[in-house]
């Protein structure tokens, strides 16, 4: 069986350092998609239609935050969020890119 979790990073504006929060893991990747539905669509953003739709990579940034959901291993949720954040880092690392909150990641 495949195991989901949810995450939402806020970052400080101006830095890199982002404060992550995450679901309780052990989900399917549809009550974790849902998750984060409940939560774009009670913010008002145009991104919970973007989430609806399929986001790319099944994240979305609003603002100073990011939202994601990402499988684990069972019973290692924490650690899937945190090889999570290291691919996401890694990428924009590779292309030389800022991050999504204009600070060099």
């Amino acid at each position: 069986m495949d195991r989901w979790n949810w995450m939402m990073i806020e970052f400080a504006p101006g830095t890199n350092r982002g404060a992550p929060m995450i679901g309780p893991g052990e989900l399917s990747r549809t009550v974790a998609r849902d998750s984060i539905q409940q939560t774009l669509s009670r913010m008002g953003t145009p991104m919970a239609d973007v989430w609806r739709k399929g986001a790319k990579d099944d994240t979305v940034t609003v603002g100073n935050f990011v939202f994601a959901i990402y499988q684990h291993k069972q019973g290692q949720s924490q650690e899937g969020a945190v090889e999570w954040r290291k691919d996401f880092a890694a990428l924009f690392r590779a292309h030389g890119q800022r991050s999504a909150f204009g600070t060099p990641v």
